[in-house]
Formats: C-alpha cells, structure tokens, sequence
C-alpha cells in the first residue's frame, strides 16, 4: 500500500487535520500540508517580539481583552449550551454519535464549539448570540487562540515505516506516528464554518466578520512586508517569498504558490524508508534535518530588530526553495 505521513507535535499528542493523512505525494505538492501547517506557526504581531525572545506569551493587553472579551467569552459559553442541545436532540440515532465522536478532538470551547457547529451550521444561530459590534472582538479572539498554536513545539512529517526517532529528539514511543492524535484547530477552518453559519441567519453579521478577518489578517501580517519562518533551534531562517494567501476567507487558494509552511515540509519529513509517492525522490527529503525542530512565522522587521547578532543565524532560503521548486515542477505545479 505504501508509506502513509501525517504532520504532528508530538509533544501536543496533536495532528494536522485527518484531512491531511495519507501518501506524502498527495499532501506535499501543491500546498496542502503546508498551508494548514503554516497557520500553526504564524504569530500573531503583538506576541512576535516575545516568541524569538524565548517568551511563550505577551506581557501585553491584547484588542480583543480590550473590547469586552469576558463578555465575549460568556456569549460563547451561552452558545455552547445551545448547540449541545441541538446536538444532544439529533444524537438518537448511532450514526449521527459516531459523527459527533469522529470530529471531537480540541477540548478548547472555541474547538468544541467547531465540532458542533461544523455538523449543524444551517441549525446554529451564531448570529443570534452576538451583535454585530461583538464582532471584531470574537474575530480576534479567534486568531489569539487559534493563530500559532505550535510555536515552540517538536514538529515533524513522519511516516508510518518510520523506526528510529530524529537525532537529539526523545520520546518514550519508539514511533512518533499515532493515528490516536487529536486533530488541531486551524483558525481558517474555524472563521470559514463560523462565517458560513452567520450567512445562514445573519447577511449583515457574516460581511462584519469576513471584513474584520482580512482588517486583522492585514493588522498582524502586513502585506507590505515580508515574513520569515525561523528555526529556534537550528537559527535558521528561510525569507517568505510570497504574500499570504486567503487573506479574505472568500478567497480560493493558489497552489502554485509556495508557502513558508511548505519550506518547511522540505526539511520535516522523517522516515527510514523512501516511499513518498511522488515524481521528487531524495533521501535528504524523507530524512529531514529540521525533524522535530522548533518553528516560528513572523515578519523580517521583528525577526531583524530582535535576534541576537552575536549568535550566527544562517539564511537556507536558497537551498529550501531549490527544493520546493523541484518537487512543484516534478508534480505537475509550475510556482506562482
């Protein structure tokens, strides 16, 4: 049948979407992996300084605290009763338990909430919960938790034959593939089925949230600059050669444009065996040397006036996207 991958952190017992598990020749080329996985690892603006400082969290008071996020947080509590009921009123039967069952894995309340939501968005009523000023604080309170949730953590693309762990990694699992590993919530995911329910019941509510998302996309992503993905490990970095798509959720995705999510699939992948289903074959690719290594997305002006000059950071720009660019081309995509 092959080798099988999935993008993890193993120290969160946390994969990326199921959607995601499979042949690396599917999820590799062409973005899929790394899109998701680049989300994981891009920090929000006011938490960058903070991140390459060895600081997991901000000292600061961010927006959506400033703009009643008690009350926000209790109007989803209120929610959460809500849709637990629906759920609970639609569960009498074994399939719709085994659907619930199949797509739990966030304990978070925004997760739980996205379970439920996901399943029921043309019986949920969002809208009807919030006001339409609520909503650039629940917008933002969306990409505070959701955005960067893997900073600071081991990532890897492991593969199912995988039998040794990276060099310098340890774990009490002699394999870091477990197909038992909860599902993280990517902040896409979550905005595209919120917005969807809104459209629903509440036109107006839904354009409120669509524009904030892209007003906050703009905020802590600028486009006017450019971003890097930094190894905290190695102190190295790759320079983003492309804006960030789907800053608006109503935007298709292009995928031949390579993301700093995909730089650094290049160098993730972990196996001992070389099947990855794909034209691209090389050892250095299912052997990679940033496996299990520690990642941050921010921008070149907070990377530049926070590193410590004296430590030596090395640009891998050039040798990451001589990689992406042979296995677009040897997969049918052409970059953008």
């Amino acid at each position: 049948m092959g080798q099988y991958w999935q993008v993890v952190a193993p120290g969160r017992e946390q994969q990326l979407t199921t959607l995601l598990w499979g042949k690396l020749g599917c999820i590799f080329p062409g973005g899929y992996a790394g899109h998701y996985l680049q989300q994981q690892l891009m920090v929000p603006l006011h938490k960058q300084k903070y991140v390459l400082n060895g600081k997991q969290h901000a000292e600061e008071t961010t927006e959506y605290a400033e703009m009643r996020g008690a009350n926000i947080k209790s109007k989803l509590r209120h929610l959460m009763a809500n849709v637990e009921a629906i759920a609970a009123a639609e569960e009498n039967t074994a399939e719709n338990a085994e659907n619930v069952t199949q797509v739990q894995g966030d304990p978070s309340l925004i997760g739980e909430l996205f379970d439920h939501i996901w399943l029921h968005e043309k019986d949920i009523c969002i809208g009807g919960f919030f006001d339409i000023e609520d909503i650039p604080a629940l917008v933002e309170l969306l990409f505070d938790e959701l955005l960067g949730t893997w900073v600071d953590q081991s990532i890897v693309c492991v593969g199912d034959y995988q039998d040794t762990l990276p060099p310098g990694f340890q774990s009490e699992s002699e394999t870091l593939y477990d197909e038992e590993y909860a599902e993280v919530l990517s902040l896409e995911s979550c905005a595209e089925t919120f917005l969807k329910s809104l459209e629903h019941h509440c036109p107006k509510k839904a354009e409120s949230f669509r524009q904030e998302y892209t007003r906050l996309f703009e905020k802590h992503f600028p486009s006017d600059q450019k971003h890097v993905l930094v190894n905290l490990d190695r102190r190295e970095y790759v320079l983003g050669q492309n804006d960030f798509s789907r800053r608006d959720l109503k935007e298709a995705r292009d995928r031949s444009v390579c993301s700093l999510g995909d730089a650094a699939m290049t160098r993730i992948c972990w196996s001992q065996d070389p099947s990855v289903s794909m034209d691209y074959q090389s050892w250095d690719l299912v052997e990679g040397q940033w496996a299990c290594h520690r990642f941050a997305i921010v921008s070149v002006s907070v990377f530049n006036s926070n590193i410590n000059r004296d430590r030596d950071w090395k640009d891998v720009s050039s040798e990451v996207y001589e990689v992406l660019d042979e296995v677009w081309k040897a997969d049918g995509y052409e970059q953008g």
